[in-house]
């Protein structure tokens, strides 16, 4: 019995909770048009430690924005020019002689043109964002550790804030030329970090990560998916089990 526990101690003082919080920011590139779009995220996690590997999941919260491009058929007032209308006249016969008096007032001339135009505005996107994930630590010397992750994360849009274009003058109809978003998304990434042992208990920590997007980020995707490339940074408790 005193070898059994002797050769499995080892193995469970593996075993831990791993609880984090983490910023994120990611770029993402639509490969339609080449177009950059930035995101910040904040993240819980909750990571199980058993041996050197690990699952995680967790929820986190992100806020992205891109260029909300419309082309618009408008009308717009040119000025032509101005005129006196007469709105009254009356006469004067006290000579024995009609005498007119004319009233007037300056009236503006504008022909109605036809425009088009392209506008831009900046969308504002907000996602819940659900990883899970599996992944492999090991240590390297006293105050560093080493990991690197795979798995899926699932972003659901929760918010939304879309300006509708301005121009100077009466718009007739517009069309949005930008990508359109989904109601959600399904990313697969790939991790890896490395972890600064502050003490036993804390840890900070630097991850990049690059992702592709399963199910797309946009409604369509001529040239391809999109894929991001990020970083998380933060901070990080363990408990022992």
């Amino acid at each position: 019995d005193d070898a059994i526990e002797e050769m499995t101690s080892g193995h469970n003082e593996f075993k831990r909770w791993e609880l984090g919080i983490e910023f994120s920011p990611e770029w993402i590139t639509i490969p339609d048009n080449d177009n950059n779009i930035r995101s910040y995220g904040l993240d819980l996690s909750a990571r199980y430690h058993f041996s050197k590997w690990f699952v995680e999941t967790g929820i986190g919260a992100a806020i992205s924005k891109d260029d909300g491009i419309y082309g618009v058929d408008y009308q717009e007032m040119q000025f032509k020019g101005s005129y006196q209308d007469v709105y009254n006249v009356t006469f004067d016969t006290t000579g024995g002689t009609p005498i007119p008096t004319y009233y007037t007032k300056l009236v503006n001339v504008y022909d109605t043109i036809d425009r088009y135009t392209v506008t831009e505005n900046k969308n504002t996107y907000a996602y819940i964002n659900i990883p899970i994930n599996i992944g492999y630590n090991t240590s390297l010397g006293e105050k560093f550790s080493f990991y690197a992750k795979t798995g899926v994360i699932g972003s659901f849009k929760i918010y939304e804030n879309i300006p509708t274009p301005t121009v100077d003058g009466t718009i007739v109809a517009y069309y949005p030329l930008y990508h359109q978003r989904t109601d959600w998304h399904l990313q697969a990434q790939l991790n890896v970090g490395i972890n600064y042992h502050i003490t036993e208990k804390f840890l900070f920590g630097v991850e990049p990560n690059a992702r592709y997007y399963v199910k797309s980020l946009v409604e369509t995707n001529n040239g391809g998916n999109p894929y991001g490339f990020g970083v998380k940074i933060g901070f990080k408790y363990v408990i022992k089990k």
